[in-house]
């Protein structure tokens, strides 16, 4: 009988136990026990491989380059056997998400990276008149660099005439200029530099003549303080910039302390000192000079015309110096009076009392101006009457585009035409492109941030090939004036009365309208090479007229996963 009493006892307890297990597993752990001990790691081993020189080097896959050298290359260091050098370029990312340029540096053309990313700027020398709005701009063989430095020591002359060098310290964008190739190379001595047909200009200071100049070798010609003309420059009126605005043609000028005029050659640097009261730039073999007009009561300057042997060619008789382009010049004499000049000083047109006439420089043809309205005149003078849709408010100014055609527009449309021929587009207030087939178009419209410019691509008949779309620009890829494909760009949209930012894109599309490529980024036609660049925020390419890579330079640091 005890037996049996214990036994149920003992199954009793059990069951207690298991109740009591089973109540725990179903309540929450109190909020004030402490958490259970973490599992200890296991024991570390020290018989593991850690020798990574045997893993492959991480290589990012699209990066077509490699360098002169290991280390830093913090200066082009001048040598025959780059061929061919290209800038390229980091960029930062702005607030807005666009992208701009940072810093530059060069690379060959087969991808070797020869500078690393120092200079501020990369700018291919050119040359232009500033007058000649639309003609075309030379390139020459160089480039100018500019990064910040310390200001060097100058030179100047004091009023005794002696050279004196006046030093102080300060940080400025220093320039230098290099060829091409990286053959040779200048200090980053100068703040200012000319490129000329000849020569190239290099100058230290604005208020001094310490100018260097060098040929496109790279040989130093001469240094305009050790000339003997210095001497006799008036100072109370030189200034660099004054010089070199007036080199053209291969002379420059300079005022006398007499107040007369010199004209310097530029590749010799010397002097042919004349009896003119002013002068102006040589243009198609032809400067202006000026001699003293009228009595003492009415004192003014007329005007007339030297060659490059300095021989007079038209007699001084004009009120204004005249400028020729394309062998025609605009001229104005004492009486208010206005004609049309050749190069032999014969009239070609007088222009009509009343009027204002102006050459177009992107053109043949010339524009006349009343208190009235505007005349548009052919390249033989005949007048050429305008559709009425194109003159808005009295006022009529063709643009020039290409091959004898001319464009203007308004709020209502735009014009193509030519002397035998007239194409309107309703709705299209501006064309900035047309190649005979294809156009290149704006329409204005308005939202609530203002105006604002859609752009498009459409043929002559009016088939669309890129849809006008907000918030792009549209720029054409030539080649030997031949249209290959359109860059079709966001990043920044220009309103009449605000600004729209948005992440720069690119889209390079054939004259079909098909797209070839397109990313983030800036991608950029440069004509003179037949290749692209493209900027990204994490590297830099260049491409070749087909759009395929030759050179990508990444800017991320390589990272292991």
């Amino acid at each position: 009988m005890k037996n049996n009493v214990s036994k149920i006892m003992l199954i009793m307890s059990a069951l207690v136990v298991v109740l009591l297990i089973s109540a725990c597993k179903n309540t929450e752990r109190s909020p004030f026990l402490p958490p259970p001990d973490p599992i200890p790691p296991p024991e570390m081993r020290w018989d593991v491989q850690t020798d990574f020189n045997i893993l492959t080097p991480f290589v990012p896959s699209h990066s077509l380059h490699s360098r002169l050298h290991d280390g830093a290359m913090p200066e082009l260091i001048p040598s025959n056997n780059y061929g061919l050098l290209l800038p390229y370029s980091s960029a930062t990312v702005m607030d807005d998400g666009g992208l701009r340029s940072a810093n530059y540096g060069l690379v060959t053309i087969d991808g070797v990276v020869v500078t690393d990313l120092i200079y501020d700027s990369i700018v291919r020398a050119e040359y232009s008149h500033s007058w000649y709005y639309g003609a075309a701009t030379e390139v020459f063989p160089a480039y100018s660099l500019s990064k910040t430095g310390k200001v060097a020591d100058i030179k100047a002359v004091d009023e005794n005439d002696d050279v004196i060098i006046i030093s102080y310290d300060g940080t400025i964008i220093r320039m230098a200029a290099c060829a091409l190739d990286g053959s040779w190379i200048t200090p980053f001595d100068y703040y200012f530099i000319k490129f000329t047909e000849e020569v190239i200009i290099l100058v230290r200071d604005e208020s001094t003549p310490d100018i260097d100049v060098i040929d496109y070798n790279g040989k130093h010609l001469y240094n305009m303080l050790d000339l003997d003309w210095i001497r006799d420059i008036s100072k109370d009126y030189w200034s660099s910039s004054s010089f070199t605005n007036m080199v053209s043609g291969g002379y420059g000028s300079v005022q006398l302390k007499n107040g007369t005029y010199a004209f310097i050659d530029a590749l010799t640097g010397s002097a042919y000192y004349t009896e003119y009261i002013g002068v102006s730039l040589f243009s198609e073999g032809f400067a202006p000079v000026a001699v003293r007009g009228g009595d003492e009561r009415t004192n003014y300057m007329i005007w007339g015309l030297i060659n490059t042997d300095f021989e007079i060619v038209i007699p001084p008789k004009y009120a204004w110096a005249p400028v020729f382009y394309k062998g025609k010049a605009v001229v104005e004499l004492p009486d208010n009076s206005s004609q049309v000049i050749n190069t032999r000083g014969e009239v070609l047109f007088n222009v009509p009392d009343g009027y204002r006439l102006d050459h177009s420089y992107e053109g043949p043809n010339f524009i006349m101006y009343s208190e009235f309205g505007a005349k548009y005149l052919t390249s033989d003078f005949k007048e050429f009457t305008p559709p009425d849709e194109s003159i808005s408010a009295d006022y009529f100014y063709p643009r020039y585009l290409n091959n004898g055609w001319y464009t203007t527009g308004n709020e209502v449309g735009s014009h193509l035409m030519r002397e035998d021929e007239v194409h309107y587009f309703p709705g299209i207030q501006h064309i900035d492109f047309f190649d005979g087939e294809i156009i290149v178009y704006g329409e204005r419209y308005a939202d609530s941030h203002g105006f604002l410019y859609k752009n498009g691509v459409m043929t002559l008949d009016g088939k669309e090939i890129i849809p006008s779309e907000s918030g792009v620009y549209i720029s054409t890829v030539t080649k030997n004036d031949t249209l290959k494909a359109f860059i079709v760009s966001t990043g920044s949209s220009l309103f009449i009365t605000s600004q729209q930012y948005s992440p720069n894109t690119y889209r390079l599309v054939d004259i079909n309208g098909n797209t070839i490529i397109q990313g983030r980024g800036i991608l950029t036609y440069h004509e003179i090479l037949e290749l692209y660049s493209v900027q990204r925020a994490n590297s830099f390419s260049w491409l070749d007229i087909e759009a395929n890579p030759i050179i990508t330079i990444p800017f991320l640091s390589s990272t292991f996963d």
